[in-house]
């Protein structure tokens, strides 16, 4: 009997070590979707770390934040979107950036960016679309500066692609991790 205990006890403890490893610092994830083409598409296995992430507590749903992201630009982000899906596009611009969509490109700071990873060059020049009144995403214009706390987020196949452009400025309390590692492409 009580190695019976003692057997369940370690079971309990490795399935809470588990949920408490993936709930708040690393994780799997499938991409399903080919918004990231050509760097991701359908079926790529990611190791993400929410490590300094915001996120939600299992059974309470409550949300939780130890410690800032380390977000830095070309980063590809999970985020939460509003519908509570979980997305993944490329940090093109961080706060306090001045973005400007001109000639079918993105400028940060007046300075075109190096985009080796798009799927191909657009060939119409994709604005920001208006956003609904109640939105928690931040609006975008055709060239603004990205406000403190709030990311520009854009997929690399830009011409299919549900991103910033969309659904406007997406805040750092729905930046739910970033991908350490491609696993499977």
């Amino acid at each position: 009997m009580k190695s019976f205990f003692k057997k369940l006890s370690f079971f309990i403890v490795l399935v809470i070590t588990i949920l408490l490893v993936r709930t708040f610092l690393i994780q799997l994830y499938i991409v399903n979707g080919n918004s990231m083409l050509p760097t991701l598409k359908t079926g790529s296995l990611l190791l993400t770390s929410k490590y300094q992430f915001s996120q939600r507590i299992p059974i309470t749903n409550e949300e939780f934040t130890y410690g800032s992201p380390g977000v830095s630009r070309l980063d590809m982000i999970l985020f939460e979107g509003e519908e509570g899906d979980i997305l993944i596009k490329r940090v093109i611009g961080l706060p306090g950036d001045y973005y400007n969509f001109a000639d079918g490109r993105i400028l940060i700071d007046s300075i075109p960016l190096d985009e080796k990873y798009k799927l191909q060059e657009s060939k119409t020049l994709l604005l920001p679309q208006p956003l609904a009144a109640d939105s928690i995403f931040f609006p975008m214009q055709k060239e603004g500066r990205i406000p403190p706390d709030y990311y520009l987020l854009l997929g690399d196949n830009r011409e299919h692609s549900y991103d910033s452009r969309n659904m406007g400025l997406v805040p750092v309390s729905r930046l739910r991790g970033k991908v350490l590692y491609i696993l499977k492409n």
